[in-house]
């Protein structure tokens, strides 16, 4: 007696293999999507950071004699030791997500705020301060301290290679004040810069990697300053020259 076969519900190996190819081959297709996803959120996170130290600054400001925007005594000066606790009590304000940076304590048991890290995954805070102009980068003796009247009166002292700068006013929408950590490392023999990094300079080494940098200003709002314009708003803001990538 014959019976008719039954057709088998079951996937071949080759239909399996195509499945799984496939379903390899979304992943690897979401997989860049998310990680920009989670880094615009970093990113966001930080520029939240910068926007209460930015705050902070200008209440500080307020409360001081000459108007400084920032507690440093020099322009070569990081601390944020000047808006813990006063002005900002949560340590991880001065944390940028994007890094794994971390505060440690002095022997008084005091939190350190004195210097921002070198790298992401470095102690010390991830922002560093620009307190200072820098004369047109003659010398530290020409060094102006950025207080409420010289934020709204200084004159850039150099043209520093981009042409009829010399006598611009920046102004407080124009003047940094606090802005992700990018600082030298000479870690690498034979190279000035770990693994060529630029000091001031958006590169891979730092908080946010090549893309740009977050920033406050004087007049108290943030932006995510991106490399392509990054030479020229750092160079108005500090009236200085600045060690960047050949080309720019």
């Amino acid at each position: 007696m014959k019976t008719e076969s039954q057709p088998s519900n079951a996937f071949t190996l080759t239909e399996l293999l195509v499945v799984i190819a496939v379903v390899v081959l979304l992943v690897a297709l979401r997989l860049p999507a998310l990680a920009l996803t989670k880094e615009k959120s970093k990113q966001i996170a930080c520029s939240n950071n910068c926007k209460q130290m930015g705050l902070a600054s200008r209440t500080y400001s307020d409360n001081q004699p000459d108007g400084s925007y920032a507690g440093t005594t020099s322009s070569g000066n990081d601390s944020l030791q000047w808006i813990y606790p006063i002005y900002i009590n949560d340590l991880k304000v001065f944390i940028c997500p994007a890094t794994h940076n971390y505060i440690t304590n002095r022997p008084n048991g005091v939190p350190n705020l004195g210097i921002c890290a070198k790298l992401k995954d470095m102690a010390g805070q991830s922002y560093e301060v620009n307190g200072w102009y820098l004369g047109g980068f003659v010398g530290l003796m020409d060094d102006v301290k950025k207080t409420y009247a010289t934020v709204n009166s200084y004159a850039l002292r150099a043209n520093h290679g981009y042409y009829n700068l010399k006598g611009m006013r920046p102004g407080p929408a124009n003047t940094f004040i606090i802005m992700d950590a990018d600082e030298r490392v000479e870690s690498i023999p034979g190279k000035r810069y770990a693994d060529g990094a630029y000091q001031n300079f958006p590169d891979k080494t730092d908080n946010h990697g090549a893309s740009g940098n977050n920033v406050a200003f004087c007049d108290g709002h943030v932006e995510f300053v991106k490399a392509i314009n990054w030479r020229y708003r750092i160079t108005i803001s500090e009236d200085g020259t600045f060690d960047v990538p050949p080309g720019y």
